[in-house]
């Protein structure tokens, strides 16, 4: 690791405080454990960033979640964390996906995931939304879309590619 990699790591510690303080209360001995899974979240961050990318701390707060995530998992619930649905990507209607056991955790965090993915579908223009809510959140078909749209299916297909990386652009 070089001297910046090093400093991006030491200027975020408090993204790690933020994440387990925030999301996970628990007792002390559990909370050493995750802002160890934190920390190294944050460094492999530092290894894998690339300036040109924005804004660090942006760029890490998703595999600092993601390591605490798992560790929280592992600890609290004693199994491994299935990936979510953002990590495995969305090919299918959400309510059909079943990507854990049911556990308060998961509850809330399927919850507290599909909170921001629709904040981010309220910012598509008309058509993106339409037709990522009807795939992935009604089920439709790309033809019965298009039909509503009085669109090609193909340009159903290419309407939903450029919604899904604006979301990810917002998501992530």
């Amino acid at each position: 690791m070089n001297a910046y990699q090093q400093s991006l790591v030491v200027e975020n510690l408090d993204l790690v405080d933020l994440v387990v303080c925030c999301y996970f209360p628990l007792d002390d001995n559990t909370r050493d454990e995750l802002y160890a899974a934190g920390q190294e979240g944050l460094v492999a961050a530092a290894l894998k960033f690339d300036p040109e990318r924005g804004e660090f701390r942006k760029y890490a707060s998703q595999p600092v979640w993601r390591h605490v995530r798992r560790a929280y998992a592992f600890i609290v619930e004693k199994r491994p964390l299935a990936t979510s649905v953002v990590e495995k990507g969305l090919d299918g209607p959400l309510e059909t996906r079943d990507d854990a056991a049911e556990t308060p955790y998961n509850v809330a965090e399927r919850a507290d995931m599909l909170k921001h993915v629709m904040g981010a579908l309220e910012g598509l223009d008309g058509r993106q939304r339409a037709v990522l809510e009807g795939h992935y959140f009604q089920g439709r078909k790309d033809a019965d879309i298009a039909a509503e749209l009085g669109v090609s299916r193909g340009r159903v297909v290419q309407i939903r590619k450029q919604a899904i990386a604006t979301l990810h652009g917002r998501l992530v």
